[in-house]
Order: C-alpha cells, then sequence, then structure tokens
C-alpha cells in the first residue's frame, strides 16, 4: 500500500459504500426506532428486540472509542505486512467494531486505550486501491 494523505484517501471507491462516509470521514451504522440499538454494519432489523415493526435508521457512528479487546497478528498472506494489530473498539455510542489498528508496533496497545477511526487504503479482489478504515490511538486530551 502506497503513503497516501488523507485528501488523497478519500478520493479512493469505498471497499463498501454503506460502511464508511466520505465527507466528512466516519463510519455508518444503524439505530433502531424502538430501543435505540447501534449496530455496525448496518442492518435491515433490530438484533437486540428484533420487532419487525421497527425502522433501521442510517447514523454516523462516533469517531471514538475505547480498546476493548486486541489480537496481534503475525502471518499473513504474501504482500501483507506482519505484525498488525486486529481490534475490537467499543465507539462511544456503543456501537462495537472490528478493525485494525494503525500502530508502529502493536506492543505499544493495551486494553481501554482511546482511539479514533481514520480513512485507510486496502486492496480490493481485483488488486484496486479502495477506501477502508483502521483505527488510532489518541491520547485521552484530544477525545
Amino acid at each position: 500500500m502506497s503513503q497516501q494523505t488523507f485528501e488523497d484517501l478519500l478520493k479512493l471507491e469505498p471497499f463498501n459504500p454503506e460502511y464508511v462516509a466520505r465527507e466528512p470521514f466516519g463510519l455508518l451504522g444503524s439505530r433502531c426506532s424502538d430501543c435505540g440499538y447501534v449496530t455496525f454494519p448496518q442492518r435491515a432489523f433490530c438484533p437486540r428486540c428484533r420487532k419487525p415493526e421497527a425502522e433501521m435508521e442510517v447514523v454516523r457512528l462516533s469517531p471514538y472509542g475505547r480498546l476493548h479487546t486486541f489480537t496481534v497478528i503475525r502471518q499473513a498472506p504474501p504482500g501483507t505486512p506482519v505484525p498488525y494489530a486486529l481490534a475490537q473498539v467499543d465507539l462511544d455510542d456503543g456501537c462495537r467494531v472490528m478493525a485494525q489498528c494503525a500502530t508502529e508496533s502493536p506492543d505499544e496497545l493495551a486494553i481501554n486505550d482511546r482511539v479514533e477511526v481514520m480513512p485507510a487504503e486496502f486492496r480490493s479482489r481485483g488488486n484496486e486501491a479502495v477506501l477502508g478504515y483502521k483505527f488510532r490511538l489518541i491520547s485521552e486530551e484530544i477525545a
């Protein structure tokens, strides 16, 4: 993957347009009109209350959260740099999301660290550059 600026990344086509918004960048989920449960990715029905009359509204998810848990991947397909961290993040709006963490070394991560979502370049099955997302560490003062 090439090193690109924030603006360059946002010019890429999203790997799934239902997952990310480009302007401004962020994750898109859904919220149940009946119980308020927030999900990612978007759902057609609420997995919590399962009420057929409940509407699922598309919502922009909080860009901030905390590391719930993570694992360090040390073996990957050719062309994928290792090691990298794959994390579950509890966003501030209550939604849990899984993604890679952008970090110099996975050893600097700890459970409950403050993170924010950021745009990232990934490769499609056809080896095209596509827009995705990762999380990065932030200081407590920022968020």
